[in-house]
């Protein structure tokens, strides 16, 4: 998201997020974060002036789970990948104008996200922020069943070796863990576990190396105690 602009907005509703609501407000902008901000005017001298007195301005939304290949049709694999990725900038400039200022990819094919994040990052093209992890690592013939959107592991030291390559190769900004089956997925159950307890925990540790967070797919309690 471009955020060198010095702004001055002249606001008609302004949402806190607090609860309260204040009319007739002025925001000050630099450098993509709010200064300051006053019913009474600016203390200190901004660049651009924008109207916005018939609009309502509060804080942006964060979706903690999108997949930005999606449309709702079940046409992902029959695209390329060079298509997804135009179509998930696409989408994600549709969720900035919404309102949605940060996105969590939570599983996408191949480098297909990785290529929207850097594209928004770079300023080629606008965007919310945008934070992915690239393909979900899953045991062999776990989660998912459309290519290029696992790293099928098998055992800990297979299951560490994805976690660095999406880390190192990719700079995944998360990890995503298939950690049960999934409605979606035609021969498991969405209660089944899946990756064992030692395969995540080899994950994570290097996640952690890296200062990066991680995020499991999980239904049933056996699932989600393994991912705790």
């Amino acid at each position: 998201m471009q955020t060198g602009k010095s702004l001055e907005l002249s606001v008609g509703k302004f949402i806190v997020g607090n609860g309260e609501v204040l009319e007739g407000v002025h925001v000050g902008v630099e450098e993509g974060k709010i200064a300051e901000v006053s019913v009474k005017g600016l203390s200190g001298e901004y660049g651009e002036k924008v109207d916005l007195e018939d609009f309502v301005v509060m804080p942006g939304l964060i979706d903690a789970h999108v997949h930005i290949k999606y449309t709702g049709k079940p046409d992902t694999i029959e695209h390329t990948d060079e298509y997804l990725a135009i179509r998930g900038v696409e989408l994600a400039r549709r969720a900035l104008m919404a309102g949605c200022t940060s996105l969590a990819d939570a599983g996408a094919v191949r480098n297909v996200a990785f290529a929207a994040r850097n594209a928004i990052n770079d300023g080629v093209v606008l965007g919310p922020r945008l934070f992915v992890c690239g393909e979900m690592i899953t045991m062999t013939g776990g989660r998912s069943t459309k290519p290029g959107m696992r790293m099928e592991v098998d055992g800990p030291d297979s299951a560490r070796k994805a976690a660095r390559q999406l880390l190192m190769y990719y700079g995944a900004d998360f990890i995503k863990l298939g950690a049960t089956g999934a409605i979606s997925s035609p021969h498991t159950g969405p209660r089944h576990p899946q990756l064992t307890v030692e395969e995540m925990k080899a994950c994570v540790e290097e996640a952690h190396n890296c200062a990066k967070k991680v995020h499991a797919h999980c239904y049933g309690e056996q699932g989600i105690t393994n991912a705790i």
